[in-house]
C-alpha cells in the first residue's frame, strides 16, 4: 500500500490527521473512535478559537487499537532529532518501519501546539498536501516514535 498524505480539515485537527496518515484510514475513523471531532470549546485551550482539539491519550489509544505502538515521548531539538531518533529506536529515520509523531510550535497559531508526521525521511505537515517541509523549519517540543506491530 502506498502512503497517502492527508490535509487537516480545519485548524484543530492536525493530531487526528496525523493518526489517520499513520493508519491510512479516513480521519472520520479517528473521530468515531475517540467520540468527538475536537470542535467543542475549552477555555484552557491554547488554540486561538479555544477548540478542545485532541490529547495524546485519545490518539495513542486509537493507534494501539490499530496495532501501532508508541515508544514514549522525547524532548529534542531539530538539530539532534536524527541522532536521538536512531539511538532510541535503533532504526535510521529513513526506515519506514518507524514513524514519528512530532509535536512542534506553530508560528501560524500564536505558538500553540501543532502535530506533524515524520516518516520515510520526510516531514508531512497536515497543513499542506504537497509542500516539501524541512524538520529544521520547526521548533520541536518533543517526538514520539511509532511502530506497526504487524510488521
Amino acid at each position: 500500500m502506498s502512503f497517502k498524505r492527508m490535509k487537516q480539515p480545519n485548524s484543530w485537527t492536525c493530531f487526528p490527521t496525523v493518526a489517520a496518515m499513520i493508519t491510512q484510514k479516513p480521519i472520520q475513523d479517528v473521530f468515531d473512535f475517540v467520540g468527538h471531532d475536537g470542535s467543542h470549546l475549552d477555555p484552557e485551550s491554547l488554540h486561538p478559537e479555544k477548540k478542545a482539539s485532541f490529547n495524546y491519550s485519545e490518539i495513542l489509544k486509537y493507534l494501539a487499537h490499530h496495532n501501532y505502538f508508541a515508544w514514549g515521548g522525547f524532548s529534542e531539538s531539530a538539530e539532534t532529532f536524527r541522532e536521538k531518533g536512531k539511538l532510541i529506536t535503533g532504526f535510521e529515520l529513513s526506515d519506514s518501519t518507524i514513524q514519528y509523531i512530532v509535536d512542534v510550535k506553530s508560528k501560524n497559531f500564536n505558538n500553540c501546539g501543532h502535530v506533524v508526521l515524520y516518516r520515510d525521511d520526510q516531514l508531512c505537515d497536515p497543513n499542506f498536501l504537497t509542500k516539501k517541509c524541512d524538520i529544521r523549519d520547526y521548533e520541536i517540543e518533543f517526538f514520539v516514535p511509532i511502530c506497526n506491530l504487524n510488521k
